[in-house]
């Protein structure tokens, strides 16, 4: 009973001296959230490399692992959230922010190498006949790029401001309490509780990169497909887990305007019982004045 009582003692104690050590550090210079920094900055650099103009068949190489590792301290700045009690609203905004960012600069990166290639073949004898075929190509890639990224600008928008509207203090991954059970799962542990949370957020990274790297058929996609079993079925697999999740992304967007729609409509309806409620006091005074 005694060493019960010393350890828990200790584990209080150990907690309360990391409590007034997080209290001394900024916010804005918790570990996390210099990871979520370090995100955004090799987000950008891995464009920069994409678009260099110099002829190095190193660059597509560079450009993806340095998103690869992107992506990878994104697993990274969770666990060290939780596990330095270094969870923060800043940290969520930052998160997501970087997710986004480092997504957004994988699909414009992809966009802009097909049109490279339409642009090269158009301009090469030898290759005109397939021009036409990497033009229309170039055009769809680009279409489905925007409304991709725009989609998931909105969803970021949207959840945020439905979690603020419903006064929800925690994380906007566990305001999903109200939704079908479809979308509960893909939320259910932060993505990580279902198959579909980890299908969905699997898609989210790895479509932008799958397309990425097709872009480059001889380069990229060759060498990962003879490195990599079953490459081309995990790109599938992406394009598709990424369709599911825009289904998803069009629930969240579509739900929190609806939401919107309902707050304005009751405003109006108060408005006007209160205006002829207060024309009604009105009359009944000026009646009393008479």
């Amino acid at each position: 009973m005694t060493a019960t009582t010393t350890t828990t003692t200790a584990v209080t104690a150990t907690s309360q001296q990391q409590q007034q050590q997080q209290q001394q550090i900024p916010v804005a210079l918790y570990i996390p959230n210099l990871l979520c920094y370090i995100r955004i900055v090799t987000a950008f650099l891995g464009l920069h490399y994409s678009s260099s103009t110099t002829n190095n068949n190193n660059r597509p190489w560079v450009a993806t692992w340095i998103w690869i590792f992107s992506a990878g301290l994104d697993l990274l700045d969770g666990l060290l959230a939780r596990a330095l009690h270094q969870t923060s609203t800043l940290g969520i905004f930052l998160d997501i922010c970087a997710d986004n960012i480092l997504r957004t600069c994988i699909w414009m990166a992809a966009m802009l190498e097909y049109h490279h290639l339409s642009y090269m073949t158009t301009n090469d004898e030898d290759q005109q006949s397939s021009s036409s075929s990497l033009s229309l190509s170039a055009s769809y890639v680009t279409m489905i790029a925007c409304i991709i990224v725009s989609t998931e600008w909105l969803t970021m928008v949207s959840t945020q401001l439905h979690s603020a509207n419903d006064g929800n203090d925690g994380h906007w991954k566990t305001a999903r309490l109200n939704d079908p059970w479809l979308v509960r799962q893909v939320f259910a542990g932060g993505f990580q509780g279902s198959p579909l949370g980890v299908w969905t957020i699997y898609g989210l990274f790895a479509a932008p990169l799958s397309l990425w790297i097709a872009a480059h058929p001889d380069v990229l996609q060759q060498r990962f497909a003879s490195t990599i079993p079953f490459f081309t079925v995990f790109q599938t697999i992406a394009y598709a887990g990424r369709a599911f999740g825009f289904g998803i992304e069009l629930y969240l967007t579509c739900s929190y305007l609806s939401h919107v729609i309902d707050q304005d409509t009751n405003n109006n309806k108060n408005n006007n019982n209160n205006n002829k409620r207060r024309r009604r006091d009105d009359a009944v005074a000026a009646a009393k004045e008479r």
